[in-house]
């Protein structure tokens, strides 16, 4: 009969990994109300943390889901691994084009007739680093102006760092190590930094009075200039592999901010075929080839992680949603550009109300001023004219598009605060301010397969505790890769740039101080998706800006609990 495997206090023999990013809190921080030492008399003790617990089947430490919910409570540690980033940006600096790479052999893009387009296409190959700390925030007490309960709120900080590994000489992947790090000397240059987000994710339990139920929240903050606070229902858990969605064929392309169907741009950023078109990677020969990049990626950037998880067994998944877009009708000062909105309509009404309200008669003016009231009255009709004009313009900066064929509008921006750059002005526009931002996540149990070759007894010493030395046991097992790697690698279910290392799948090591039989165990480790879109307007377009990732924990997962299979 089978023996299981079950170890739930066991530790990992591994010495920590070193840099892993992160934000760091100290080991008795704990948000609370502040009445606790408010109050005359004995100070009552401190709110204790939720513990952490092991739930079946998911048998790996998570934060207790009755008080973070569904969704944030299985995100505790470091995760990483391979994504793809598709961007429109401005292009109408153009003074760096013809610059020399690094080697001064040829300049950055290859300038066609007629010049470049004043919208580039980027197309990232990324390293995704997301971080989730064990330390929690504590209780977070919201109070309620009216009558009702007021609510607390339970939540976790987080890092995403994105790594570019975008390899334009081979069509491929930079080599890089669980951390972003690559190690072939020749390609170390090729690795750049482009994202770096810290942001908290926030359960909350209800916001009476628009709603009772549970919402999930995401607040961050964007080096470029932006920051968001997106919202959106608890999570569904659910049984089997994620529902990875198909984009629509067109979801990627910009569209008209207040109605039309999308801007193809088939002749040059979206051919890859077109050499010298405004994109970078400018030439794509080479990743057509490998496949790492492909027309339909870029239809639907989605299929990257469909990719990631052929060939793995899921029990069960959870997915949230957070937009920045409200889903409930908000009161106008809850919202800057809603408020803004209200405040030049009054305006407006202002206007409309004097022009309709007749004025008193004035006393006939002297003759040799009739010429003169007349210029000012005009000079006054022009000026109020300007004045409704601009009112009108900017609130259509306030306003929410109209929704345009096979696209979602862009939203008020009622989740988005933007610098003044990048909101622009009047007369010129703006230089990519961010409307609307969705986000899917997709957080998985995968059971994986290992296969020890032979018994492994621990070393101890006298006392029955492992033996030690320099911080380590003298003895212990070498981190596990699954079987399910080299059988997916070996097959034809992955295209040819992912029979290399391509990040998706965790390693594991078992505890040093428990027997462990020879023969296959069953194991089980987070999985971590996402898939986000921001829409980015500008040039009098809104343009989609696409980053999907597939991520799974950095440091070799610790065996605490397996079902021996064989």
């Amino acid at each position: 009969m089978a023996t299981d495997y079950d170890n739930p206090t066991g530790i990992s023999p591994l010495l920590p990994t070193p840099g892993i990013p992160g934000i760091t809190l100290p080991d008795d921080f704990t948000l609370e109300a502040a009445d606790r030492g408010m109050v005359p008399g004995p100070v009552a003790p401190k709110p204790k943390k939720p513990p952490f617990v092991q739930q079946s089947p998911v048998r790996f430490p998570s934060r207790d889901p009755t008080v973070y919910g569904e969704g944030i409570s299985r995100l505790v540690g470091a995760f990483s691994g391979p994504g793809f980033n598709l961007i429109f940006r401005p292009h109408t600096d153009k003074s760096g084009d013809e610059d020399k790479d690094p080697d001064g052999i040829k300049p950055k893009l290859s300038v066609p007739l007629g010049g470049l387009q004043n919208d580039l296409l980027e197309l990232n190959l990324t390293h995704e680093i997301w971080t989730f700390p064990r330390a929690d925030l504590g209780e977070i007490p919201n109070r309620v102006a009216a009558a009702g309960k007021d609510a607390i709120l339970f939540g976790i900080p987080y890092t995403q760092i994105v790594r570019d590994v975008t390899d334009a000489g081979t069509g491929t992947r930079v080599p890089v190590d669980r951390l972003g790090k690559c190690n072939v000397e020749k390609k170390k240059a090729l690795v750049s930094d482009i994202h770096f987000e810290p942001g908290l994710l926030i359960h909350v339990e209800h916001s009476s009075p628009v709603s009772d139920e549970a919402t999930i929240t995401r607040m961050a903050s964007i080096p470029h200039g932006t920051t968001i606070n997106a919202q959106g229902a608890k999570a569904v858990k659910l049984v089997g592999a994620p529902d990875i969605p198909l984009f629509s064929e067109t979801a990627s392309q910009p569209f008209l901010v207040n109605g039309g169907g999308p801007i193809p741009f088939t002749d040059d950023q979206f051919n890859l075929d077109k050499k010298d078109a405004t994109r970078l990677p400018q030439n794509m020969t080479d990743f057509l080839k490998t496949e790492s990049i492909t027309k339909k990626m870029t239809q639907d950037p989605n299929e990257l992680l469909r990719i990631h998880n052929v060939g793995k067994n899921f029990s069960q998944f959870v997915r949230f949603t957070v937009s920045t877009t409200p889903s409930q009708p908000l009161d106008k000062q809850a919202c800057p550009h809603l408020a803004a909105q209200a405040a030049m309509q009054s305006a407006l009404d202002a206007f409309d109300t004097q022009n309709k309200v007749p004025a008193p008669p004035a006393p006939a003016p002297p003759a040799n001023q009739d010429a003169k009231t007349k210029a000012a009255q005009e000079a006054a009709t022009k000026a109020i004219a300007a004045a409704r004009k601009a009112i009108a313009d900017a609130m259509v900066l306030c306003s929410e598009p109209v929704p345009t064929k096979g696209q979602k509008p862009t939203a008020a921006a009622s989740g988005t605060s933007n610098i003044a750059f990048l909101d622009g002005t009047l007369t010129q526009g703006p230089n990519a301010r961010t409307g609307r931002v969705t986000s899917t996540f997709w957080i998985s149990t995968v059971l994986y397969t290992l296969t020890l070759p032979k018994d492994f007894t621990p070393t101890l010493d006298n006392k029955g505790n492992v033996l030690m030395k320099d911080g380590k046991p003298v003895n212990s097992l070498p981190p596990f890769e699954p079987t399910e790697k080299s059988e997916v690698n070996a097959s034809s279910g992955r295209r040819k740039f992912a029979a290399e290392d391509d990040g998706t799948f965790p390693t594991f090591v078992f505890p040093a101080d428990r027997f462990v039989a020879k023969g296959r165990y069953q194991v089980s480790a987070t999985q971590v998706q996402y898939s986000q879109t921001v829409n980015l307007i500008f040039n009098g377009l809104v343009w989609p800006h696409v980053s999907v990732a597939t991520l799974v924990p950095i440091r070799p997962v610790v065996v605490n609990f397996a079902t021996k299979v064989s």
